[in-house]
């Protein structure tokens, strides 16, 4: 999977080395709105798929204008992405 289409705007996937951190934490995943990119660590001890979503969420809030606080933001992404993995199991669509 290179790209995913979030409210009609592609986001290219990339795998990084690790960068940046919240001030206690490396990023697993940074979704990047200006560049339409989403970049997930070679090095993730988490699942693929679930940083995947969880950055996919954070991009579509961007992408429809929501701006809430980013502790509250990351809290969502976090739920609801985990919530998925969980109950679901996600397999990129062919096409």
């Amino acid at each position: 999977m290179k790209k995913v289409n979030i409210k009609g705007r592609n986001y290219r996937i990339l795998r990084r080395a690790r960068k940046g951190s919240t001030g206690r934490q490396i990023l697993d995943g940074y979704s990047d709105a200006t560049n339409a990119e989403i970049y997930i660590s070679e090095t993730t001890g988490r699942d693929f798929h679930q940083v995947l979503m969880h950055e996919m969420i954070h991009a579509c809030f961007n992408e429809v204008g929501i701006d809430i606080p980013l502790q509250i933001e990351e809290i969502i992404c976090e739920s609801v992405s985990t919530m998925i993995d969980q109950n679901f199991k996600i397999t990129p669509r062919k096409k």
